[in-house]
């Protein structure tokens, strides 16, 4: 999703959460690749979660995102 997301310069997805901020696809973006298995034409759902999870935390504590 990230690499089908790297060229994209509009902020296509946006979630908003009960606060009020936002989380906006350009910060979304990866900047490294992330690896994931597949099972048949599928990602492995748990390992999809846990990069999604992990890539969260990473802009959480680089203070992209809080």
């Amino acid at each position: 999703m990230a690499n089908s997301l790297r060229h994209v310069t509009q902020d296509i997805v946006r979630v908003e959460f009960e606060d009020g901020t936002e989380l906006k696809g350009s910060q979304l973006k990866t900047k490294h690749t992330i690896r994931i298995d597949w099972s048949g034409r599928m990602p492995v759902p748990t390992q999809v979660d846990k990069a999604i999870y992990d890539y969260l935390q990473e802009l959480i504590e680089g203070g992209k995102i809080s």
